[in-house]
């Protein structure tokens, strides 16, 4: 009877033993945060990293903030903005800075932070802009309305457009394939289904367009070097389209709050996606595998809905905001710890 009682415990500790190397070695891999900011004004409606990974950029209500991420502070921030930051990136070259706002896109110079071109076509809220190159812009809003602008003689001027019936709740640019993705939906209708559309980048001619979500969508991010585009909505799943066969090819259901944002790490597979909204509580950020939908981290670092995500280009920081005002900078260096060792 000593024996086995011995035996027995002798096993019991040794499992336990094994389960926390296994415990200590995910948490050696999880993303970790490294800094807290709460100078936004406002919901964190947009965030954008530099081209060089250097800097971070902070939407707020009326304001931009502007990160030193080595420093991990914030350096200066850009004020008297109309309403909310709704899109934010860096121009390629990271001189300058695209914001969308209520009817307007603006061009900030990011040294000074003076506007220097207001671009006007939509009527509502401008819900979406990116940069398709130096000299060419392209935007949403949710009034319905898609814009695509050149840059001629020094002033930009409207090259196409396109308009729907419902609103345009985000925009994305694929310059590789030549595609503008919008996720369109009224999200005061829950119940009509959300489009993926997909746009020709010169004419905006809708080339593709996919109801397949219960409701409005709300997210859309094309993943680099493939055919597939992930969209996110009210519906509280995220739907991964082919465009290049027409099809959904997959779906992830690891939300249970409507799906707000959606960032991918090409170099890694990996997607971060931030849900919350209508209940408290389940303000969900989770980051997982895009080819077999395994969640490796699930986490609630926000005290209200996740609104906003994104990721360095050098995939070594994400950063997340939300409707707590706050932003949060994480280190995505820990992914590529060794792993621990084993026992003999």
């Amino acid at each position: 009877m000593e024996r086995r009682l011995r035996s027995a415990l002798k096993s019991t500790f040794l499992l336990l033993a094994i389960t926390l190397l296994a415990i200590q070695h995910c948490a050696a891999q999880l993303p970790k945060p490294v800094s807290k900011f709460t100078d936004a004004e406002g919901t964190v409606a947009s965030l954008a990293f530099s081209p060089d990974s250097q800097q971070l950029l902070i939407g707020g209500y009326g304001q931009i903030a502007i990160v030193d991420v080595g420093k991990k502070e914030v350096s200066r921030t850009i004020e008297k903005l109309r309403g909310d930051l709704t899109a934010l990136q860096f121009s390629p070259d990271g001189k300058q800075i695209l914001a969308g706002v209520y009817q307007a896109v603006l061009l900030i110079d990011a040294e000074t932070g003076e506007t220097v071109h207001t671009l006007k076509h939509h009527r509502g809220q401008v819900t979406g802009a990116a940069f398709i190159s130096e000299n060419e812009i392209a935007s949403g809003s949710d009034d319905g309305t898609v814009a695509r602008w050149e840059l001629k003689d020094g002033q930009w001027t409207l090259a196409a457009e396109q308009e729907f019936d419902e609103p345009v709740m985000e925009l994305a640019v694929d310059a590789a394939a030549d595609q503008v993705l919008l996720a369109i939906g009224d999200d005061t209708r829950v119940t009509r289904p959300g489009t993926v559309a997909v746009l020709d980048l010169k004419s905006l001619k809708v080339a593709q367009e996919h109801k397949i979500h219960k409701s409005a969508a709300i997210a859309v991010a094309p993943v680099p070097g493939s055919p597939l585009v992930l969209s996110g909505a009210y519906d509280e799943v995220i739907i991964v389209t082919d465009v290049e066969q027409q099809k959904q090819t997959g779906i992830f259901k690891g939300h249970s709050r409507p799906v707000n944002c959606i960032a991918v790490l090409p170099e890694r597979g990996l997607v971060l996606s931030g849900s919350g909204g209508r209940y408290k509580e389940k303000n969900d950020l989770i980051l997982w595998e895009l080819s077999s939908g395994g969640i490796i981290m699930k986490v609630e670092p926000h005290a209200g809905k996740v609104t906003a995500v994104a990721v360095s280009p050098d995939e070594k920081w994400m950063a997340t905001g939300g409707q707590d005002e706050a932003t949060i900078l994480w280190d995505l260096t820990r992914l590529d710890a060794a792993p621990a060792d084993q026992p003999e």
